[in-house]
């Protein structure tokens, strides 16, 4: 079993070396809480806090969901509400990855829901009139296809 904690603080007081047991023994307490006889089904644990992302990883912060997991910070407000929707304010430049919505991590929905907003940003220019058909528009007031009759 998998049991990430996602909240943890980059740092702790004292060091993840001095507090790596401690964190482990509440996290499997909680569990322990909501499904008895979970710590007796435990084989062996493998610990990665913050401290070993930093060390092995390089991981800025040490936080492999890039950016902390606070109300703030989630769903359409990650990374912030302007950039949600993956849209930056350069045209044609989104945003992706684990600081992007809806969460972080490396699951990959951020670059789905970033290249959904690229296929709906494209859709929508195919959908532009052209520049005869504007200009059409303006000289007859209907829109619509511009025809080898239009000017007529």
């Amino acid at each position: 079993m998998y049991l990430a904690c996602p909240a943890a603080p980059a740092r702790a007081r004292g060091g993840w070396d001095a507090v790596r047991d401690r964190f482990v023994d509440h996290a499997l307490d909680a569990v322990e809480a909501r499904a008895p006889g979970f710590k007796a089904s435990i084989q062996g644990v493998a610990t990665w806090t913050p401290g070993d992302m930093l060390a092995s990883e390089r991981w800025p912060g040490a936080h492999p969901m890039h950016l902390d997991i606070a109300l703030d910070q989630l769903g359409f407000f990650r990374p912030t509400p302007r950039l949600a929707g993956h849209r930056t304010p350069v045209e044609d430049l989104y945003l992706s990855g684990a600081g992007a919505a809806p969460a972080g991590g490396i699951a990959g929905t951020p670059g789905r829901s970033a290249a959904r907003a690229v296929l709906q940003d494209d859709r929508r220019r195919q959908r532009r009139p052209t520049e005869p058909e504007r200009a059409h528009t303006l000289r007859t007031g209907h829109e619509g296809p511009v025809t080898a009759d239009a000017g007529a």
